[in-house]
């Protein structure tokens, strides 16, 4: 009976890490292609609301463009290494200074929400969407990302916690 039980804990332990890999790839993933999505933007000379005060200087404080491709480059990495280095693991089990860090990226992951909602918002808008030309993955990506509400992104951004945590 001891064997089974650790067989059994070895199979639940297997499937938690297959699960915590998908998770980290789909993180790693949805990172990758928001910073391309705002790359194609910047870079696209055409695009007259590329440099749109509405979205380069957001708050008085916000460059919501620089905000947004910094987050996703270093969420990329936090994501690569946590493959490789269950760092967030021991971490955030520390029980004040993750409980800290918890509340600091869940602060950081609703930022990044509503500045992703609002450039995605303002490029699809009638005064950009006509020189802002997407391709048409990332204008799908775009409408994804559109297509959320706010207890959509919280509920996204509790599972993201909760997927970082373990």
């Amino acid at each position: 009976i001891i064997f089974y039980k650790i067989f059994c804990f070895n199979i639940l332990m297997s499937i938690i890490g297959g699960l915590r890999l998908f998770f980290y790839l789909l993180f790693i993933i949805f990172n990758v292609l928001t910073y391309y999505l705002v790359d194609e933007v910047e870079t696209n000379k055409k695009c007259i609301c590329r440099d749109d005060e509405h979205i380069t200087k957001a708050y008085n404080f916000l460059n919501i463009i620089e905000y947004i491709k910094s987050f996703s480059i270093l969420a990329c990495i936090v994501g690569i290494v946590n493959l490789f280095i269950p760092f967030n693991k021991g971490v955030l089990n520390i029980m004040v200074i993750g409980s800290f860090i918890s509340i600091i990226l869940f602060i950081l992951l609703i930022i990044q929400a509503v500045c992703l909602s609002r450039f995605t918002d303002y490029i699809k808008s009638e005064k950009c969407a006509k020189t802002c030309k997407l391709s048409s993955f990332f204008n799908n990506f775009s409408d994804f990302i559109l297509a959320g509400s706010l207890v959509t992104y919280i509920i996204v951004i509790v599972l993201v916690l909760f997927g970082l945590k373990y």
